[in-house]
């Protein structure tokens, strides 16, 4: 509150006891400035005084300084868990990649190792044909040898006819 107004409450209360010639007249006058000096002004006792404002300031201050130790306990411990859960993380990703580098090279051997029973089996295979061929072509060939006898025997038996043939042509025509 200002001084202005201060004045103007003591100005009318003035005024009022001097127009008033009661006593109740003034009593209600002091009443009433007093009613408005209260509505304008706190009472004393809810005003704090400086050395209260003082205690009170350090005790938040002490509490502000508690509760900033907390919260750092609290992020020190926080990034103690962070770290730990990287640590586990990289742990788990290191066996991860370990177990699939294992799969890998047994997916690679079983796929080699595939591969070769399938190129042993070709080769099996190509080798029965081979020998099948060798066999059909033997055969082949002794069935050839046989009808090219046969032929030459009936080359033979006609030659012999012939020969025979045309030798009694000869004598009979002689």
């Amino acid at each position: 509150m200002g001084a202005d107004n201060m004045s103007s409450v003591a100005l009318k209360l003035y005024q009022g006891l001097t127009d008033a010639g009661e006593d109740k007249k003034k009593a209600k006058i002091f009443a009433t400035a007093f009613e408005e000096l209260e509505q304008r002004y706190p009472e004393v006792k809810d005003l704090a005084t400086g050395a209260q404002l003082t205690e009170t300031s350090l005790l938040l201050q002490k509490e502000i300084k508690e509760i900033e130790s907390n919260l750092n306990i609290g992020m020190s411990g926080i990034q103690k868990e962070i770290k730990e859960i990287e640590s586990n993380l990289q742990k788990d990703m290191k066996e991860i990649e370990s177990n699939l580098q294992k799969e890998m090279k047994d997916i690679e051997y079983n796929s080699q190792k595939d591969m070769k029973e399938i190129e042993s089996n070709l080769k099996l295979g190509m080798s029965e044909i081979q020998k099948e061929m060798q066999e059909n072509k033997i055969e082949m060939l002794k069935s050839i040898s046989q009808q090219t006898w046969y032929y030459f025997t009936g080359l033979s038996v006609l030659a012999v006819v012939l020969t025979t043939t045309t030798a009694a042509l000869i004598y009979y025509l002689k």
